[in-house]
């Protein structure tokens, strides 16, 4: 069975996994809805494409590795909590919350030293068991 984009974003993020069972429908695992994310920048960008589309614009897997190591800096406790997740052929949709103490420049802004929750939806679109486009809103941070 190959990655579909549900199964691919969870085992990325760490976020609750959707497996094929044999009648063809698809099933949630167990215990993990509403957890923190896992954090590991070398184990999410195997699952980038080369060459994908962030927000509308071209970009490498390296514009994605400065990306998130430039979130990680900016917020070192970030939290992403995965509250739903909604599948459509190559397309997976994520609504989720975000947590963290800005710390460090963040989205252009410089560091609070506050503690802040907003939530966002997250969307990719995943081919051959890589992500090729990715869209995501927050509310205002």
């Amino acid at each position: 069975m190959g990655k579909t984009p549900d199964s691919l974003l969870q085992e990325k993020r760490g976020w609750p996994r959707l497996v094929e069972v044999s009648d063809g429908t698809w099933r949630r695992t167990p215990g993990a809805r509403g957890e923190p994310s896992r954090r590991s920048l070398g184990g999410r960008l195997r699952y980038v494409a080369d060459e994908s589309l962030d927000q509308g614009r071209r970009v490498t897997r390296d514009d994605w590795r400065r990306k998130w190591a430039g979130m990680m800096a900016g917020c070192p406790d970030l939290e992403i909590t995965v509250e739903h997740t909604v599948v459509d052929g190559e397309w997976a949709a994520n609504r989720c919350t975000m947590r963290g103490t800005h710390t460090g420049e963040l989205f252009g802004r410089p560091p609070t030293g506050e503690r802040f929750e907003f939530r966002g939806i997250d969307m990719i679109r995943v081919r051959d068991g890589q992500i090729v486009e990715h869209w995501g809103f927050a509310e205002g941070f």
